[in-house]
């Protein structure tokens, strides 16, 4: 007797000569699995997640870089969503970098030119003491809902997030505010200006690092 090649198998006990006479007796295996020469199972191999075969396949191949496959047994990758790429072989995608980019239908991802920004990444800088005016002030609001109203305002270049206490009712904000700021000069100091702050900042950042320091 001959060993199917790799890639084939015989879906047989054994028990009927007549399904063991030619290669032709020998089938595929389907895509998403393998074998190698010989396989004395009824079955192919299932390829594992992150990675795949084509029908007839002798091995497995790894998803490629930007790629990947979160399930087994299948017969391609899947392209990563935008902002997020993969290494080779990989079952699911990781966020780019901060500084970093990749629109919808690209692998992976890249640097941000230098004088732009990434969206939705930020440098967290923790405050207890901030000076400075409000620029646009939202209530009862997530982290993430003032990134996407920085990220959506091309004069935003950081927001505070947190609570301010103020000599004035009228000035005070609630937990859970955010105030988009255009500028970040002073926010290294301790002066409040007459303000008791407590609100993180959280800055803009590109490829070539924290926009505060340009």
């Amino acid at each position: 007797c001959t060993n199917c090649p790799g890639g084939k198998f015989i879906q047989d006990d054994k028990s009927d000569p007549s399904m063991h006479a030619t290669l032709a007796s020998c089938d595929d295996c389907s895509a998403g699995t393998f074998s190698f020469e010989g396989l004395a199972t009824a079955n192919c191999a299932a390829c594992r997640a992150g990675t795949y075969s084509e029908s007839g396949s002798s091995s497995c191949s790894d998803c490629e870089a930007g790629t990947y496959q979160p399930t087994a047994a299948q017969g391609s990758c899947e392209v990563c969503p935008a902002g997020s790429d993969s290494t080779v072989g990989q079952s699911a995608c990781q966020k780019c970098n901060p500084g970093e980019y990749k629109p919808s239908g690209e692998k992976l991802c890249v640097d941000c030119q230098a004088g732009t920004f990434a969206s939705g990444t930020y440098q967290k800088r923790i405050q207890t003491c901030v000076p400075g005016s409000n620029i646009e002030t939202f209530a009862s609001i997530s982290v993430e809902e003032c990134k996407v109203k920085c990220d959506a305002d091309s004069s935003c270049l950081a927001f505070e997030y947190g609570v301010v206490y103020s000599v004035c009712d009228s000035c005070t904000l609630l937990p859970g505010d955010c105030s988009l700021q255009s500028s970040i000069s002073g926010y290294d100091t301790d002066d409040c200006n007459g303000y008791v702050n407590n609100m993180d900042l959280y800055v803009k950042t590109s490829s070539i690092g924290d926009v505060g320091a340009h």
